[in-house]
């Protein structure tokens, strides 16, 4: 593909519904500032041939103000007539957001996801699960890694399962075109003993991430998949390519790009339909993550070459599964993952923490809280704060409604501070604490009493070893660190929660469980570390494991869930569960009254693949 030197970048939006049984006729086009619609594919494949001028990226990305060291308040600020006001109906009841799921608890039905099929107990006696089914998810011999389940949802008595889909479903209606499949299952389990399947589909690209969106009485799951592709390829009809948007200045060459795909899956009625609201073609560009509020799904697009993310803001519906385009801007810097991305739905508001990485150029990194206004269109920046020394870049971040906490690590070194930010006023984001961290946390998370923040831990490698500390925010101004504590001697340990923040699980009655995977002569030793959080500081109880669930297996057993059911707590790895007693954990014993092995453990390494016939979401 010819790539522009002036550094530009391109987008298609296309705007559309497609239900299970067809596509959707065209309405009136709506005008998108900044944006052209077209009346057929010709016309739309013209302009996407060749660039209709020279564009420069660089050109509208917000720059960071000044860093700010040790807690001052300096930085730019918008004037205080531009600040936002409170959103009418914020105090309102808000739709609700949830992430997949590998292991999860709906009423009495717990649901454990292995990579071929899904197990269903019936939990009324937590002590004492029964089996109600396994739904095999009709695999066949395949490749290693391919087309397996990937994480479920559910939502009443509907089930839906993410999996990994054959590559030859898509490349065989479209010649040249060899993308992954992300394959969607919908199953009724009104009747957990005889399942019902609903629906399937066929997403094109790769699966990067979801989330399930609940209002009142409806339900979607939005799917983000990525892919290289051309416009050709995607086989939009003249009702499509009418309902099609490209921004007036494309760069040239934009034959072919990374293709980013939302799509939406309404859950609402007896079946389910599929919802196709956008795609997104962009030269250069990547993403690793979303963010997604009660209002609104966030897409931070990642431009490598110019250290820069644009952010799209799109207006969710979850009654119909669409979204509706809120606006976008460009940042300077990047961001690492959700958790640099906050609403505030009080403010009408977006934070954004970013750090640039431009050590290639000879430029010192900068890190910055930005507040955007979700009010306007172009989200301009009402408020921001930079912080942290320029060689620091931005490991971990907590963003809540009133506060952030940063934490920031020098490159190629094992020493950070933890940053907490005052975000009260949108208008004027102050650092108000700056203090010394050990190691590089790649997961934070603060516990609360009543709705006030009492203690922060984090979790991080130092040096040679994987840490846990634990710091008493409570008083503004005065963040302290009480303890800090090594979980593994090994820094080749592999903590979950560096990958996977749901692996840590942290429980009100100041219980945290830490999982641990370390490398030993005889293979992958796994474990998960009870701690008690007091003002004293982290007390660990007990190391729960799952090793022992298969003899012989050399990979072992990462417990990659943990979850509090009445008085028992259930432990979850792809070979299988177990339950303790909390009583026995809080007084330091491992007190094991049921286990369970996942018969189709061995599948994950002996092939497996979907064998079904779904229709294709373009």
């Amino acid at each position: 593909m010819k790539r522009n030197s002036c550094k530009a970048f391109s987008l298609l939006i296309v705007l559309m519904s497609l239900a299970a049984c067809g596509g959707a006729s065209v309405t009136q086009r709506p005008s998108i500032q900044g944006m052209r619609s077209f009346n057929s594919c010709s016309e739309m494949q013209a302009v996407v041939g060749s660039a209709l001028q020279n564009y420069s990226y660089e050109e509208g990305i917000a720059q960071p103000s000044e860093p700010v060291l040790t807690g001052a308040a300096e930085g730019a600020q918008a004037d205080s007539a531009n600040a936002a006001p409170t959103v009418e109906g914020a105090s309102a009841t808000e739709a609700l957001v949830e992430e997949a799921s590998l292991f999860k608890v709906e009423g009495n039905t717990l649901y454990s996801l292995s990579s071929t099929g899904l197990y269903v107990h019936d939990i009324s006696d937590p002590q004492n699960p029964q089996r109600l089914h396994y739904i095999a998810f009709d695999f066949e011999g395949s490749e290693f890694y391919s087309q397996q389940a990937i994480e479920f949802y559910v939502w009443g008595s509907k089930v839906a399962i993410m999996a990994h889909g054959p590559v030859e479903n898509y490349a065989a209606s479209y010649p040249g075109s060899s993308v992954d499949t992300t394959l969607v299952r919908i199953y009724d389990l009104s009747s957990p003993t005889q399942p019902n399947v609903l629906a399937d589909y066929t997403l094109r690209g790769s699966y990067l991430n979801s989330r399930l969106v609940q209002e009142a009485q409806a339900a979607s799951i939005f799917v983000v998949t990525s892919d290289y592709s051309s416009v050709e390829s995607l086989g939009f009809n003249e009702t499509d390519c009418q309902r099609s948007y490209l921004p007036v200045a494309l760069e040239d060459g934009m034959a072919s790009a990374s293709h980013i795909s939302l799509y939406g899956i309404n859950l609402a009625g007896e079946s389910a339909t599929a919802e196709k609201p956008l795609h997104l073609f962009s030269d250069g560009s990547f993403i690793n993550d979303l963010y997604v509020s009660p209002r609104h799904l966030f897409l931070p697009l990642q431009r490598w070459q110019e250290d820069s993310t644009k952010v799209f803001a799109m207006a969710l519906n979850a009654s119909d599964a669409t979204v509706e385009s809120a606006g976008d801007t460009t940042l300077a810097g990047s961001i690492k993952n959700q958790f640099d991305l906050n609403e505030s739905l009080d403010q009408g508001t977006l934070r954004v923490v970013t750090s640039t990485h431009r050590w290639d150029a000879g430029i010192d990194s900068i890190n910055t809280l930005w507040v955007l206004d979700l009010k306007d269109p172009t989200l301009p920046v009402l408020g921001q704060v930079s912080f942290a020394p320029p060689d620091e870049v931005v490991e971990s971040s907590r963003i809540y409604e009133e506060v952030a906490y940063v934490a920031t690590a020098v490159k190629l070194a094992f020493s950070d501070p933890l940053i907490r930010i005052d975000l009260s006023d949108p208008t004027d984001p102050k650092v108000t604490d700056e203090i010394p961290l050990a190691g590089r946390p790649g997961y934070l998370a603060v516990t609360q009493e009543n709705g006030v923040d009492q203690y922060l831990v984090s979790i991080g490698q130092d040096s040679n070893q994987v840490v846990a500390a634990l710091f008493d925010v409570r008083a503004p101004g005065s963040v302290t660190m009480i303890d800090q504590v090594v979980v593994a001697e090994d820094a080749s340990s592999l903590a979950n929660s560096f990958n996977g923040h749901r692996s840590v699980t942290v429980l009100p009655e100041g219980v945290i469980f830490i999982p641990i995977d370390a490398w030993t002569d005889t293979g992958l030793s796994s474990s998960l570390k009870a701690y008690q959080v007091t003002e004293a500081g982290l007390g660990l109880l007990v190391s729960l494991s799952h090793d022992d669930l298969r003899e012989d297996d050399y990979y072992g057993a990462s417990i990659e869930r943990s979850i509090e059911v009445g008085d028992t707590l259930y432990t979850y790895s792809k070979q299988g569960l177990k339950v303790h007693t909390m009583d026995g954990i809080l007084n330091g014993l491992v007190d094991e009254l049921y286990r369970e092995v996942f018969e189709d453990f061995d599948a994950v390494y002996y092939g497996g693949g979907i064998a079904i016939d779904t229709p294709e979401l373009l």
